[in-house]
């Protein structure tokens, strides 16, 4: 406990919590700086003052002045509350934990301090712990019904859920049914009237239980016992009749004792329930048989005008504070009780003469009713649970807790209880959608198809455009099919039932849509052509988009072909689609234009892409979406430099449109433009700190893209602080989750927060992680390779300089260090103008102290933080070939074989056939056989370890390296990247065969690839491939002709390519301009629409 104060500082003491809760932070300073002239080493005094100065942004003062309090007192419980609440606040949890259990084994019903402490390790995910915690909580607080809710979650989290074996054995959602619980005995409408029949039934149950007892069985036996045996002594009888002694303990102590009396049954159970039920109404227990739930129900008074209850209600008081009388209770309870049973059990045990035999018969039948009365009495329980209706305030909480119960009903497999459980609860549950959807779910679950379908038909009356609906509808007639492919009857059906639908829902897009994904031949042709034209006319930029999905199926895709040549050659000649006479708006044969340039961009035929988006530009010029189209296309022609001049064009149109101006940036750091996508990047950004701002806003894409141009220009500082700034945004997200942990429960919003709870969890599978992971690695693996230049070799570089050009080197490294000292300067006073908020919290947010990422870049293991992010890749992707490939690069330079051989094995279960798969295969063994033979017993394991392993590996059983790299060529000698693999794999294994090895490169062809549409076939090579084997040819074979006549080859196959200097590319037009202009500035010859230079004076 804290060292108590005066009256006076006591109360300042208060003025401090309370002024730390308000954020006003500079009275709560005030008032421990009074506490402290008088009391100067009050340790909760130091640790609160601490804790507010930890909130004006003062973190060392803070850190030093709790633990200070902590040292003055160290058995305050505040002070290591206040001491978790501040390693809290700096997200070390792990420490925050450790705080408040020291804190709780000082105050260990401290309720704050459990509260907080669930909190965390909901965050961290200790569930066991947030079990106990929230058990915790419940008892000491039971009439608290977020607490009753927090211990129902933290089970459904800790999976108990899944544990549950049968009806009423889910504790789980027992705790639910508690939240409403009436005070039983309130109402005597609570217990329902019996009839005598029924009584009849509870008195053979009551036989079931007390002769069902394993227990009672020597009793049986005493009618036999000395009539078949012969008494041979004392010792017999006293054997004999030991039995008795032990069935006495079995049954009344173990039994009755510690396990009826601690019953919590409402008051029903006769004389084994009486003491039990006395001390739930009186608080007179000496035996702990209470649960939490009787806090409520002894703290219930009967306000009613009654002299016989008044009496009643001065006795129980008088009960609680005498000691003497509970013991005489307990005594009578206890003698009554074993009175019942010695009469009851033993003596008819004792004189009954048909042994077990017969009177099993008799027990049988009793516990079978016993079971089934239990099931029943269940079920009236819960039905007296929620006879009062929630008030109207809190309709929409309590419907949502019904919800979650029959969510974990349905997650424990228990359908047909939670549809009866639904449906007896409608009139309670206020969303009505999450009603229907959740009984149609169950109703599916449950096989009853044909009430399934009615509900989705009303669904679909609600909202005909929910695909999921649909998906719905057909498995309940039966038409369902998970990879896709129907046969020709079920199309026929799935055609009527379409047909029938868009009848009722003429306006829906989805019942129009969806049949076009399992139609066929003709009849598919008919229903695309249909829904196509009004889509045209109407002028939907989303139209391709929308049948993007069929290009995976190439029939179709001929077909859509066929389908709007037909319609532009149509709208060209008469202006009127084929078979009508209504003329079309002009507008309609520019969306046609505009749908035939993307479907040959999807086709990879960038040369009528672009023909024909060019077409529709000069007949709209205005349309915004045409340029962004044509910019696109010329991205995937390989032409950057234009496609950024052309996503500039479409931004310049509309100023006001982020998302253009959002593409228009992605295109420009495609093409390595960085200054200018940071410039117009800011434009929709606050004044101020502008590039804070896109950090603040998370604008991830941003900052991947700009770290993969950073990382293809060689900048590796830059770029590792821009991926590390991605994953950065994730350990936000995470951080966010803590808020809704307290929120959710209050809030009843019980269903999304298992929801969000699960997607935190999965949080880093997420893509834009995984390539903010991927590029980090890169990052650190290259400054491995090529490690930054220490200071002293800088030094002995700068000495072999001539003296002008050690003067020159270092006029601008002063110039260099002015410039940042500057900007720095500059940073400052916009961050100090921001001031100080009357609370004392600075609001300027700190100078960034390594703006170009040349700390990140300054780590003593490379390879140590590249494994910290690698673990993370590990755990979340590990479907991901890009993970294990990045695996498999690390530990290779980091001499762990072991552990490369395990990223080979996962690499070869994922794509045997991959050629990055078969690169790391060979690679990987024709290591292992350059090393040294094994000396040490650790490397003798290893060792024998791969080569038992090896035998598992089906390309290397009873096959050389060379064989294994023969037989992987004659599988795909098609295919250019598993010939380049190949190639390179030759290399590695001998270096003296590289000519082989380029000439079988430079000897792979590029097959036309057949196709079924008008404008014949296309070649099968792809851009990013060619592009790799160039780099191969040029930076690991190592020969410079060989990737110039690859590079003069694939420029007539891609002339739209700047990476290869295409005919068509704005690379081949800046190469002669700067011919003809003597010329060599790249920015100045970009083609563009000439506002590439108005960003200085451009304003929004």
């Amino acid at each position: 406990m804290g060292v108590s104060l005066p009256p006076r500082e006591a109360n300042l003491f208060k003025l401090i919590v309370k002024s730390y809760e308000t954020k006003q932070y500079k009275k709560g300073l005030k008032a421990a700086d009074a506490i402290l002239k008088k009391f100067p080493d009050h340790g909760e005094t130091l640790s609160m003052k601490g804790l507010t100065l930890n909130c004006m942004d003062r973190k060392s003062e803070a850190y030093e002045l709790v633990r200070q309090g902590l040292k003055n007192d160290l058995k305050s419980h505040v002070c290591w509350h206040v001491y978790g609440l501040l390693y809290r606040s700096h997200r070390e949890y792990r420490e925050a934990i450790k705080c408040y259990r020291n804190a709780l084994k000082i105050d260990p019903d401290n309720i704050e301090i459990l509260r907080d402490l669930s909190l965390l390790q909901a965050q961290m995910r200790d569930l066991t712990g947030f079990v106990e915690t929230r058990q915790q909580l419940l008892t000491l607080k039971s009439n608290h019904r977020m607490n009753w809710i927090g211990f129902a979650v933290a089970h459904h989290l800790n999976s108990s859920v899944t544990v549950c074996g049968r009806i009423g054995s889910c504790p789980l959602i027992s705790f639910i049914d508690y939240l409403a619980i009436p005070v039983p005995g309130a109402h005597r409408s609570d217990y329902e009237d019996i009839s005598v029949g029924k009584k009849i039934v509870l008195a053979i149950q009551t036989l079931g239980v007390v002769f069902g007892a394993v227990g009672t069985s020597p009793l049986y036996t005493f009618s036999v016992m000395f009539r078949k045996a012969p008494i041979n002594g004392n010792e017999d009888i006293l054997g004999a009749l030991s039995l008795v002694l032990y069935t006495l303990i079995l049954i009344p102590l173990l039994k009755y004792v510690l396990v009826v009396l601690w019953a919590n049954d409402d008051g029903e159970g006769g004389t084994f329930a009486l003491y039990p039920l006395i001390c739930r109404h009186a608080k007179v227990s000496l035996l702990p048989n209470q649960l939490p739930l009787d806090t409520r129900i002894s703290s219930f008074r009967l306000k009613v005008p009654s002299p016989e209850l008044e009496r009643s209600l001065k006795f129980k008081e008088r009960l609680k504070t005498s000691l003497t009388l509970k013991k005489i209770i307990l005594i009578l309870v206890l003698t009554g009780t074993s009175m019942v049973i010695a009469n009851g059990v033993v003596t008819s045990a004792i004189v009954q003469k048909y042994g077990t035999s017969k009177v099993g018969l008799a027990i049988g039948p009793a516990l079978f009713l016993c079971a089934l009365k239990a099931i029943e009495i269940l079920e009236a329980y819960e039905g007296t649970l929620e006879d009062d209706y929630p008030p109207e305030n809190e309709r929409c909480e309590h419907g949502e807790m019904l919800l979650y119960k029959i969510s974990l009903l349905e997650e424990c497999g228990f359908f047909q209880k939670a549809l009866e459980e639904l449906q007896k609860k409608e009139l309670k549950i206020v969303d009505k959608l999450a009603y229907k959807e959740q009984e149609v779910s169950l109703l599916v679950k449950l096989g009853r198809l044909e009430e399934g379908e009615k509900l989705y038909r009303t669904l679909l009356s609600m909202n005909p455009d929910n695909y999921r609906y649909y998906e719905g509808l057909q498995k309940c007639v039966g038409l369902d099919s998970e990879n896709g492919h129907f046969s020709p009857d079920e199309i026929e059906q799935l055609d009527a039932l379409y047909k029938t639908l868009e009848q009722q829902y003429k306006w829906s897009s989805a019942v129009k849509r969806i049949p076009l994904d399992f139609l066929q031949g003709d009849k598919f042709r008919e229903a695309a052509d249909s829904y196509i034209r009004p889509l045209l006319t109407k002028g939907v930029p989303s139209l391709f988009s929308d049948l993007s999905s069929l290009y995976n199926q190439p029939r179709k895709a001929d077909v859509l072909e066929q389908i709007i040549l037909e319609l532009e050659s149509s709208l060209k000649s008469t202006g009127q689609y084929p078979g009508r006479m209504e003329k079309e708006p002009p507008s309609t044969l520019m969306w046609t234009l505009f749908f035939l340039a993307q479907h040959y961009d999807r086709l990879g035929q960038y040369e009528i892409a672009l023909s024909k988006i060019d077409e529709a530009i000069c007949h709209t010029p205005t349309v915004i979406d045409l340029y962004s189209v044509k910019s696109r296309i010329l991205k995937h022609a390989g032409d950057l430099v234009a496609a950024a001049a052309f996503a500039d064009e479409a931004r310049c149109m509309d100023l006001a449109d982020r998302y253009v101006n959002s593409e228009c940036v992605k295109r420009m750091l495609q093409a390595d433009q960085v200054a200018l996508a940071e410039k117009t990047a800011v434009l929709f950004t606050k004044d101020g700190d502008q590039h804070n701002n896109l950090h603040d806003m998370q604008c991830m894409w941003y900052e991947l893209a700009s770290a993969e141009s950073y990382f293809r220009q060689g900048d590796l500082g830059l770029a590792l602080k821009k991926f590390l700034a991605v994953e950065k945004h994730y350990a936000d997200i995470t951080e966010d989750q803590f808020d809704f942990h307290s929120y959710c429960l209050r809030k009843m919003t019980l269903r999304p927060y298992v929801e969000m709870l699960k997607f935190q969890d999965q949080l880093h599978s997420h893509a834009y992680f995984h390539k903010a992971a991927v590029g980090a690695i890169r990052c650190y693996i290259k400054l491995h390779d090529f490690p930054s230049k220490s200071t002293a070799e800088e030094d002995d570089d700068m000495s072999k300089l001539l003296p002008s050009q050690k003067k020159k080197m270092r006029q601008k490294q002063r110039k260099a260090e002015a410039r940042a000292k500057k900007e720095a300067e500059i940073k400052n006073e916009e961050s100090s103008a921001g001031g100080v908020s009357k609370s004392g919290k600075r609001h300027a947010k700190p100078v960034d102290p390594d703006p170009r990422g040349e700390k990140l870049m300054q780590v003593e293991d490379p390879l140590l933080e590249a494994t910290k992010y690698l673990n993370l890749l590990q755990k979340n992707s590990p479907d991901s070939l890009e993970t294990h490939i990045l695996s498999f690069e690390l530990y290779m330079r980091k001499q762990k074989i072991l552990l490369a051989f395990q990223a080979v094995k996962q690499l070869l279960r994922l794509d045997t056939e991959h050629p990055d798969s078969h690169r790391c295969l060979i690679t990987f063994f024709n290591k292992v056989g350059s090393m040294n033979v094994p000396v040490t017993d650790s490397e003798k394991l290893v060792w024998s370890v791969l080569e038992a392993e090896r035998q598992t590996i089906s390309q290397l059983h009873g096959k050389s390296l060379f064989e294994t790299n023969n037989s992987f060529l004659e599988k795909h000698e098609d295919s250019l990247m598993h010939r380049a693999a190949f190639g390179e794999m030759l290399y590695v294994l001998d270096p003296n065969r590289r000519p082989e090895a380029v000439k079988l490169i430079e000897g792979s062809t590029n097959d036309l690839v057949p196709r079924n549409g008008v404008l014949g076939p296309i070649g099968e090579w792809k851009l990013k491939d060619c592009i790799a084997v160039h780099k191969l040819l040029g930076t690991v074979l190592v020969d410079e002709d060989a990737a110039l006549r690859w590079k003069e080859r694939c420029a007539k196959f891609f002339p739209y390519s700047t990476y290869f200097e295409g005919s068509r590319s704005s690379a081949f037009n800046q190469i002669g301009k700067s011919t003809e202009n003597g010329s060599s500035n790249h920015v100045e010859s970009t083609p563009s629409n000439g506002k590439l230079e108005a960003f200085k004076d451009l304003t929004i």
